[in-house]
């Protein structure tokens, strides 16, 4: 049996809001949201879908688009 490497790849995203973190997509209002900005190194990323159980697997370019987002350095 061959050995496989996979590269496992953490990215941030972080959803402004009074009460803690929530899912980028399919939050009932709209907060400010930041991206990693080393999401940008590869083609997707996969996200909470804003459903309990579901993910959905995007361009990071298009996340930010679609929720209005923006990448920062996230990490200090």
């Amino acid at each position: 049996m061959a050995n496989k490497t996979y590269s496992v790849f953490i990215y941030y995203i972080f959803v402004q809001t009074d009460s803690g973190g929530c899912s980028p997509i399919g939050m009932k209002k709209q907060y400010r949201t930041f991206i990693h900005e080393s999401a940008l190194e590869i083609e997707t990323i996969i996200v909470s879908a804003g459903k309990i159980g579901f993910q959905i697997e995007i361009n990071p370019n298009s996340l930010k688009d679609i929720v209005g987002g923006q990448f920062e350095d996230l990490i200090k």
